[in-house]
């Protein structure tokens, strides 16, 4: 039995003892932090495996069709569309406001020819600026409009208007 415990203790002390937190870790795999490991979900899946029997095969068609960003949950062993949902659309405004003031990047406009109104960004945007004498593209070409009539200004190009608009819209691209 000496014997035993003697190659029992010298393999401990030569291969060493693994702790449990790295008993079961793969090669190559460092493990992180404390406490008990857990599953991460996905949100996208519990959805649609939530909707999973609930829906029609002419709504998951509809969804799929729409033209809209879809999230959808394919079935390998029946070969078809199981669930699906529409992802919601994420508007933004593409143009926004920098002030009373402006950037060197920003469309400009002056409104009874002191106070600056900057505009940054690419897109449309409805305006409603009085009396505006003068105008300045920033680093985009730029259209300021009155009603159906625009003026437009290349980048790094300021105009003045005579007589002053009342502008209705910004465009930059």
């Amino acid at each position: 039995m000496p014997i035993l415990t003697t190659t029992a203790v010298a393999a401990a002390l030569v291969l060493g003892t693994a702790t449990a937190s790295h008993a079961d870790t793969p090669e190559g795999i460092t493990p992180l932090g404390h406490g008990t490991p857990s599953i991460a979900t996905d949100p996208v899946l519990e959805k649609l495996e939530r909707l999973a029997g609930t829906q029609t095969e002419v709504e998951i068609s509809e969804i799929l069709k729409s033209g809209a960003e879809v999230e959808a949950l394919y079935d390998t062993n029946v070969g078809k569309y199981i669930a699906a949902f529409a992802k919601p659309l994420t508007l933004q405004k593409a143009i926004s406001v920098v002030g009373p003031g402006c950037s060197t990047a920003s469309a400009c406009a002056w409104a009874n020819g002191t106070t600056p109104y900057g505009y940054a960004g690419t897109g449309s945007m409805s305006i409603n600026l009085k009396n505006v004498n003068k105008i300045r593209a920033g680093d985009k070409l730029t259209t300021f409009w009155t009603g159906g009539t625009g003026a437009f200004v290349q980048p790094g190009t300021t105009a003045t208007l005579s007589p002053a608009w009342n502008l209705t819209k910004v465009t930059r691209s």
